[in-house]
């Protein structure tokens, strides 16, 4: 009986602690739509936007790619490491994750970039990302993909969450509006 409660009240305390990550990740969203729709300046949405799903756990990376597919290019417009940085190119063709997303306009979460089968043609450039999660969130206006808000962490053997795709996504979508 005292066992039998010791895990009950074990198993409580998680789902406390889980629904306090939960209540916690809802202000935040609800905190950064509120800071994007109280904006016309896109510096300042963009800005807002990179920071909140910064807050991803162990994230280290957070940016906004803005998608050129004639030219393969994209443009990070913001990133939440450099606040300075803008409009700065790259090649798309070194960001298969990004391609992926192109083409399907559905959420890509990579639990090891180093070692996923959509980076096989970028091995060499990859290798140093072991253990590295990455997931890149389509923009999308209407169902023209605009851009996409990428997100990188060092997260051994700890994938990103549900949750963190569905704050991720929650975040891009308003975005947009």
């Amino acid at each position: 009986d005292l066992v039998a409660r010791t895990l009950r009240a074990a198993r409580l305390g998680r789902q406390m602690a889980h629904l306090g990550v939960q209540r916690d990740r809802m202000s935040s969203a609800i905190e950064s739509i509120k800071r994007i729709t109280a904006t016309l300046d896109s510096r300042g949405v963009l800005s807002t936007i990179v920071s909140a799903v910064a807050r991803v756990p162990a994230a280290s990376r957070s940016s906004i790619v803005l998608v050129d597919r004639q030219r393969m290019i994209g443009n990070v417009l913001a990133t939440f490491e450099d606040p300075s940085i803008n409009r700065l190119e790259i090649d798309l063709r070194k960001y298969p994750e990004i391609l992926r997303v192109l083409e399907t306009k559905k959420t890509v979460a990579i639990d090891d970039l180093a070692s996923h089968p959509v980076t096989l043609a970028v091995r060499e450039l990859v290798r140093a990302f072991q253990n590295v999660s990455v997931m890149v969130v389509p923009i999308l206006w209407e169902e023209e993909l605009l851009g996409t808000l990428f997100l990188r962490a060092a997260r051994p053997r700890c994938p990103f969450s549900a949750e963190d795709v569905g704050f991720c996504e929650l975040v891009a979508g308003a975005a947009v509006n």
